[in-house]
């Protein structure tokens, strides 16, 4: 209903300016005006969250192209019609207790080497879902879409490793915090005590599932002795993974295949937005094979 009142970007110069040139004043107005009305959608359209952000980046001097990617933003969300859905959880055994979930933390990442700099994207999505055992947590199911999150790297990022290690951190603190709101929702409120023990020896309720797609991080962080990156200031950020994971505060990770990627979207234009339409009507799907690792617990899940 929102989206039905907005109205594109109507001037002359449109059609009579090359795409290449600048905004003018009262054109660039009217792009900051429809850029914050479009932005507003972000609150339930995960869908668009990347291209909002890629517009975002050229607020302050638009171009006539920019302004003509804003107004094809705005009818295709207008023309997709989409909304957030969350169906109900119940466990093949009708169990509705509160314990049974688990919490999904997808994390993905886009890295591009620009003429004059580096651009790197990260997202991640996460979701509550039904189980604990391996099986639930890689498996096809229903999901609560809880968060999402489409923005630039805070690092510096030198390559698609370091991006997707960096985005995969980012995604592990923000899950944290979820984490324990879930523990909170079903094991009733705690101390700043208790919320810390959490953090540094893990045992929430709601166990966290970290999700990538880079194969290299997975294994950097799985190795059984942790070795130092080719880009030896990265050792940390392994080692922080690894830690979480040691101490049980992460339950597991797990790399799952890009075509079953739930961020994906997140971070590329380019890219399908089925999986994402999906998990907006609350629908988890995996069709290829993917791999769970704990300490000293492996697992190939097909």
């Amino acid at each position: 209903e929102y989206l039905k009142k907005v109205k594109t970007i109507t001037h002359a110069t449109l059609s009579t300016s090359s795409t290449n040139a600048e905004a003018n004043h009262e054109l660039h107005q009217l792009y900051m005006s429809l850029l914050g009305a479009v932005a507003y959608t972000a609150l339930t359209r995960p869908d668009a969250l990347v291209y909002i952000g890629a517009l975002q980046r050229f607020n302050h001097k638009p171009c006539i192209i920019h302004v003509k990617r804003l107004n094809a933003l705005t009818r295709w969300l207008q023309r997709h019609p989409k909304s957030l859905h969350y169906p109900r959880l119940v466990a093949s055994d009708r169990s509705t207790s509160p314990t049974c979930y688990h919490l999904k933390a997808s994390s993905d990442a886009a890295f591009k080497k620009e003429e004059t700099k580096g651009h790197s994207m990260r997202g991640a999505c996460f979701i509550r879902s039904l189980g604990q055992k391996p099986q639930d947590i890689i498996g096809s199911t229903k999901g609560h879409l809880l968060d999402y999150v489409s923005r630039s790297q805070r690092h510096v990022t030198r390559s698609t490793f370091s991006a997707e290690l960096f985005a995969a951190c980012d995604a592990c603190d923000h899950a944290l915090l979820l984490a324990t709101i879930l523990h909170e929702i079903a094991g009733g409120a705690i101390t700043k005590t208790q919320a810390r023990a959490l953090r540094e020896h893990g045992g929430h309720l709601i166990p966290i599932a970290l999700f990538v797609d880079a194969m290299s991080v997975q294994a950097a962080v799985c190795a059984t002795f942790v070795k130092v990156p080719a880009e030896k200031s990265l050792l940390s950020h392994v080692q922080y993974l690894r830690e979480l994971l040691d101490n049980r505060v992460l339950h597991c990770i797990i790399w799952q295949d890009t075509r079953d990627m739930l961020s994906d979207g997140l971070t590329k234009g380019a890219v399908d937005r089925t999986l994402l339409h999906q998990l907006m009507s609350g629908e988890v799907l995996v069709k290829h094979e993917a791999k769970l690792w704990q300490p000293n617990v492996k697992h190939n899940v097909h």
